[in-house]
């Protein structure tokens, strides 16, 4: 009797895909769970800055290929007029409208000090920023960026690990008919499957 060696090929390619698979999940899991832990709780990068000025820097647009959205960031000039020191922060949309002066820059309450995490700032988006500055009256770097979000990318990265492992579980569910398979559990499926990758694009831009 003959054995079929395509057969066992092809049931030993699927084991290997299998495994990769699981693989590269599980280490997406704890580079998320693991990671948003960090931004909050690590101590090794925070910094924190008072600036007493601040101004627009410029907004980053994030897509899929260029035709999904995925958010925006926007960067920020903090300045330090005492020490004559520039920052560049990353913040909220509203964030200048929130806690300056927008008539003359100047902080609504003198002065704002800022808990960050500092993160190496993109060459890109560095240069950009860069070219705008030629006031040899200030220290400029823009080198590094003062994170003020770092707290809610750090909560997002657990929320899309959770997410991730109740997709995993609900499939494998699914598939050991835990629950009936038909239109509904294939939409909620793919439901779950454009949140856990909406959460994730949102979390580590």
């Amino acid at each position: 009797m003959f054995r079929n060696n395509t057969y066992d090929t092809e049931r030993k390619s699927s084991k290997l895909s299998l495994v990769i698979g699981v693989l590269a999940i599980t280490a997406l899991f704890f580079y998320l769970l693991v990671g948003g832990f960090m931004k909050i709780f690590n101590k090794s990068d925070y910094e924190e800055i008072n600036i007493d000025m601040a101004g627009y820097g410029i907004v980053i647009e994030h897509s899929i290929n260029g035709l999904i959205p995925t958010g925006k960031d926007y960067y920020y000039i903090g300045l330090n007029s005492e020490e004559g020191d520039i920052y560049v922060i990353q913040a909220g949309k509203k964030w200048f409208e929130d806690n300056f002066n927008t008539s003359d820059n100047s902080a609504n309450d003198g002065s704002l000090t800022l808990k960050t995490k500092v993160n190496r700032l993109d060459y890109k988006v560095a240069r950009e920023l860069a070219s705008g500055f030629s006031d040899s009256d200030v220290n400029i770097s823009f080198d590094y960026c003062y994170d003020t979000l770092y707290k809610s990318k750090g909560i997002l990265m657990i929320i899309s690990a959770a997410l991730l492992l109740a997709t995993i579980i609900y499939f494998i569910m699914i598939k050991f008919q835990k629950i009936q398979s038909g239109k509904l559990s294939g939409l909620i499926g793919f439901l779950l499957l454009m949140a856990v990758c909406f959460t994730i694009l949102k979390a580590i831009r």
